[in-house]
């Protein structure tokens, strides 16, 4: 036995014998051993706890453990914490294997490359065939050999040929019977890959949650089935109904147009403001728009004689400082005043053409007199 005072050294001040052994969490058994004075206790791995026996004297043994003489006088257990210090890196294992998901057809080559041990990209993929006694009208089957497609290892004539079913196994194919239907009024999900839906409508909002767009199968309304640029299909400025008529109010085109009949819209717009349509009809003023570059407008003004009153005069005012007007089909006489043609308002009995062509900044409108006043 020891004691010590304060900071000095531990004196021997009996023959009292110490022993000590771990107890693995393995099970590991291991000899007791005399714990000698001044000496440090390694902890090895694997020990959960250290035991501690005191005896008032060591006894001789025959075997490699240290033994007591006479009954142990007191005992502790203490428990063994490790650090928990990260290990070292182990080996980067390969990548999984990517699932593929497609429809079955010839030609293709399938893979199952789940024994290929590269570090490039692997696949195993799955087919679906259409089959109407199946719950979701396809039935899924898993490459088991990587081979290229043919009428002759179509999984459906394999299982068929075989008698076999969803579930079994074929020498390119493992039929799988987990593509059941989810019944459910709604889901909610951040992301998803669908690779075949049926449904009556889809909506698609903004970030703000408000419908910009969709797909329906509704009859009701006008029977439109793809909208954008509204919540509601009916008054959306893209639309498209159920007999695949289109209706675009806003449109840029590019490329050649070809077409049997063209109707062009009548303007709506009210006296002095921008036409909203090719032909002005029966108008005394109008609102000319300065115009993108590389682009030219024709606007058509019919003001057929009505009545015996005399006729009113014809207003052309530009949009903006940079839209000129020039009366006369000459450039450098065209201004950005307010124009007025006397006589070719309405009842003026006459048909102009407003050509309206950028050059540089300015957008230069020529007045071009189709059927002057009787």
């Amino acid at each position: 036995m020891m004691y010590q005072i304060g900071n000095e050294d531990a004196d021997i001040t009996t023959d009292l014998f110490v022993r000590y052994k771990f107890n693995f969490a393995s099970g590991l058994i291991q000899f007791w051993k005399k714990y000698n004075y001044e000496t440090s206790i390694g902890i090895p791995t694997g020990a959960r706890n250290l035991v501690l026996e005191l005896y008032n004297s060591q006894e001789t043994s025959i075997t490699s453990d240290a033994v007591g003489s006479g009954a142990c006088l007191d005992s502790i257990t203490i428990p063994i914490i490790f650090d928990g210090s990260d290990g070292g890196q182990g080996k980067q294992g390969i990548q999984g294997c990517v699932y593929r998901q497609t429809e079955w057809m010839e030609g293709v080559e399938y893979h199952n490359d789940s024994e290929l041990t590269t570090d490039e990209i692997r696949y195993i993929d799955i087919v679906l065939t259409k089959d109407k006694t199946a719950p979701t009208g396809y039935k899924a089957f898993i490459c088991r050999l990587t081979h290229t497609s043919d009428e002759s290892n179509n999984p459906q004539k394999e299982f068929a040929d075989l008698g076999m079913n969803a579930g079994s196994e074929t020498k390119h194919w493992k039929g799988s019977d987990t593509r059941v239907p989810i019944y459910t009024p709604f889901i909610l999900a951040e992301g998803g890959l669908i690779t075949l839906m049926q449904s009556n409508q889809i909506l698609i909002e903004n970030d703000e949650g408000v419908i910009t767009a969709g797909i329906s199968g509704s009859l009701g309304g006008n029977n439109i089935r793809f909208w954008a640029g509204a919540s509601s299909p009916d008054n959306a400025p893209f639309r498209v109904d159920k007999d695949g008529n289109i209706e675009a109010s806003k449109a840029t085109i590019s490329g050649h147009i070809k077409t049997s009949i063209l109707d062009l819209k009548l303007s709506s717009a009210s006296e002095g403001a921008i036409p909203n349509g090719s032909l002005c009809f029966d108008t005394s003023s109008i609102k000319l728009p300065a115009l993108s570059t590389g682009y030219v407008r024709s606007i058509k003004v019919y003001n057929p004689l009505r009545t015996r009153t005399s006729p009113e005069s014809l207003t052309l005012i530009p949009e903006k400082d940079n839209v000129k007007i020039s009366t006369n089909r000459t450039f450098d006489m065209a201004t950005s005043e307010t124009k007025t043609l006397s006589e070719f308002g309405k009842n003026g009995n006459v048909y102009l053409e407003l050509l309206g062509i950028t050059i540089g900044t300015d957008t230069i409108w020529t007045v071009n007199n189709l059927a002057s006043p009787n």
